[in-house]
């Protein structure tokens, strides 16, 4: 069988047919998990840097809630009266009775006449209906005077004199006054994590007492997560300290940091890295905390509550992490479509197979038995092959040779014998006639399941650009529905500085959902006309400044070129960011000028950036080698004004603002360089390799 012609080259087609498709689709979903795996880390970086921010935007309203407690009038009259208790005796006289009412307090665990006092007047009470007010955020609240004695509280204190403990001497710093965060971890006091906030109150320039309140931050994950998208995709988030502990976590199964965590809490950096948490393996993302927070220390000579405690500087980092089974489930679902795609793809090729090789195996098979027969001297016998190659060409020679033995053996006596055989040879013919008709029947038959099967696959393929035209259509109302939610966020927020990072968030979402909608409405559902998304972005981006065009001239030059979705929306995204740093500082005092965007196609390209023959120059003056790469053509987008110009000592690799580090970032993704030239205003000029056919 293995050694039949028939066999050889069906096994020769499937082999040539097959090993390229099964090479391509291996190569394609490593390179697809490669990309994958790079976009979560860089979505997910972005992400805990959001809820990092939300953390400290909470910690800093509480803190806002605290200052604003502490500078009501019922605070500074009682603190006044407080205080002028003290004006008729000396320094010795007032430290020894503070001491002594100190020592029976403690001695008597609170159970004294001046605790029951200080925790039934006026401004006790005002604290306790402040703190019923929001009993979810705010646990415990007190007050000291100026000399650190307890003046009013929510709840009986371990001791009476707070100037002795580290929290009160650093806030009320010498007369100066200062904000302490406390981070308390858990606090019996209110059962919970809390955070101490310590805050001076003030008369005119003076400070005249000591408030704190500890605030419940059970609900700081709770916070965080509302700030991102895709939570329900994270196996866990939690916030740790630098000092290697939890301050709380989302999941009480993950109790330990793996030596990963610790070693990044040293670092105190932002950034996204592979582990393995409790066997599991994860895609981790983490950023700090920004607020400044002091933690408690042990001490030899600490008296809980009382006196002796040290604080020293912490820092909170938030980490969250998603199962790389999860991250990757497109992937498989990707796998197992080529698979199915490709056991279709293999019946179809052997039948093709089984089918070109019968045609060519069958009419030697009919030689083969012809010359069988005339071996065995029948010379009457004749091969049937019609075919018009060196085969049919053997085969008729073959009949030649059999009719020459024939007429040079054959006798009068042996006339009617051979028109006889010749009759017999004549209706073996029609047997084979028929014979071939029923072949070329079956041949028909195959044709047909043939193109069944065409047909199948083309209406697979059909469904497959309806449901990828969905998808880009559901991404582009997921994105305007988010738009549209930090538009209505946005008009709540006073800060003008949260509200210009709502609307650069809100514009860049802009940015992408258009690619999306691009995509949606184009019957190309994996490119996008550059030129039509750049002049829809820019007039959306002006209107959104409401600047008119009698302001500021724009010429836009932008060939018709198609990019591909992960190369078009990095495009857009810098686009976005270059055009609105523009109208944002190029222009002050609503003065005039000219706003030139460009995309061309430029000679002497066919590399990206790491592929060229020369090492690639930028202007803080960094360079990499790279090899060509006659398949790609240059492209070259520029953003140019005429307005006021970046400020010379900007340094691009060290720029601290989101925008430009965001724009650094995108051309890094493109494999691009970008070039700022400060002569006559500013122009963003990047180049970017564009693969032939993407």
């Amino acid at each position: 069988m293995f050694r039949k012609l028939s066999f050889k080259y069906t096994v020769i087609f499937l082999l040539i047919s097959l090993v390229p498709i099964v090479v391509v689709s291996i190569v394609s979903i490593k390179s697809a998990k490669n990309i994958l795996k790079e976009s979560i880390m860089e979505n997910y970086t972005l992400l805990a840097h959001k809820m990092a921010e939300s953390i400290d935007y909470m910690i800093q309203e509480k803190l806002a809630d605290v200052e604003y407690l502490a500078s009501t009038s019922e605070v500074r009259e009682t603190l006044r009266e407080a205080n002028s208790t003290y004006l008729n005796e000396t320094h010795e006289e007032t430290s020894e009775k503070i001491h002594r009412l100190d020592e029976e307090w403690i001695a008597a665990k609170g159970a004294t006449q001046t605790a029951s006092r200080i925790l039934g007047n006026d401004l006790s009470r005002f604290f306790k209906n402040f703190q019923g007010k929001y009993s979810e955020e705010i646990g415990e609240i007190f007050l000291t005077d100026s000399k650190g004695a307890s003046v009013a509280m929510t709840k009986t204190l371990t001791d009476y004199f707070q100037a002795d403990e580290m929290w009160w001497e650093e806030s009320f710093n010498n007369g100066k006054g200062a904000v302490f965060l406390d981070d308390r971890g858990y606090d019996e006091s209110i059962q919970g994590i809390a955070i101490g906030v310590v805050v001076p109150v003030r008369d005119g320039k003076q400070v005249v007492g000591i408030l704190k309140v500890n605030l419940k931050v059970r609900g700081a994950l709770d916070i965080a997560a509302r700030s991102g998208t895709g939570i329900s995709d994270i196996i866990f988030l939690f916030l740790g300290r630098s000092n290697g502990s939890y301050v709380t976590v989302s999941d009480e199964n993950y109790d330990k940091m793996t030596e990963l965590h610790k070693d990044l809490l040293l670092e105190n950096l932002s950034g996204g890295k592979e582990d393995v948490h409790s066997g599991v393996k994860t895609i981790m993302a983490y950023a700090p905390v920004k607020v400044p927070l002091n933690t408690r220390v042990d001490s030899p000579r600490a008296r809980k509550g009382i006196s002796g405690e040290k604080w020293e500087p912490t820092q909170w980092m938030l980490f969250i992490e998603i199962s790389q089974d999860k991250a990757f489930a497109p992937l498989r679902k990707l796998g197992h479509i080529l698979q199915v795609m490709g056991l279709v793809i293999f019946v179809g090729v052997l039948l093709i197979a089984l089918y070109v090789s019968r045609s060519i195996t069958g009419p030697i098979n009919d030689l083969i038995k012809g010359a069988n027969i005339l071996g065995k001297g029948n010379l009457d016998q004749r091969v049937q092959v019609n075919a018009r190659d060196e085969i049919g060409e053997l085969a008729s020679a073959l009949n030649k040779m059999a009719g020459d033995l024939k007429s040079a053996t054959t006798s009068r006596d042996n006339l009617e014998k051979e028109i006889a055989e010749r009759t017999r040879a004549e209706e073996e013919l029609k047997t084979a006639y028929t014979d071939l008709k029923k072949t070329q029947y079956a041949s028909l038959n195959i044709m047909a399941d043939l193109d069944r099967q065409r047909e199948k696959l083309n209406g697979s393929l059909r469904e497959k650009e309806v449901l990828l035209s969905e998808i880009h259509h559901r991404v582009k109302n997921n994105m305007q529905i988010i738009s549209s939610l930090l538009k209505l966020q946005s008009r709540h927020i006073k800060d003008k500085k949260f509200l210009q990072m709502f609307k650069d968030s809100e514009s860049r979402i802009k940015s992408m959902a258009l690619v999306h909608e691009k995509l949606y409405r184009a019957t190309d559902l994996a490119n996008i006309n550059f030129a039509d998304y750049t002049n829809n972005l820019v007039h959306d981006i002006l209107k959104s400044f409401g600047i008119r065009t009698n302001k500021i001239s724009l010429k836009l030059n932008v060939e018709n070129i198609c990019l591909a979705v992960d190369t078009a929306i990095p495009c857009g995204l810098i686009l976005n960011e270059l055009i609105t740093n523009a109208l944002k500082y190029a222009f002050p005092d609503d003065t005039k000028g000219n706003l030139r965007v460009e995309m061309r196609k430029v000679e002497g390209g066919g590399q990206r950036a790491e592929d060229r023959g020369q090492k690639t120059e930028v202007e803080d003056g960094s360079s990499q080698p790279a090899t060509r790469n006659p398949q790609l053509e240059t492209i070259e987008l520029v953003v140019c004004d005429n307005g006021i110009g970046i400020p010379k000592d900007l340094n691009l690799q060290e720029v601290k603002s989101l925008g430009l580090s965001l724009v650094n970032t995108l051309v890094r993704q493109i494999r691009g360089e970008i070039e700022l030239k400060r002569e006559n205003g500013t122009e963003w000029k990047i180049r970017f390799g564009l693969r032939t056919g993407d």
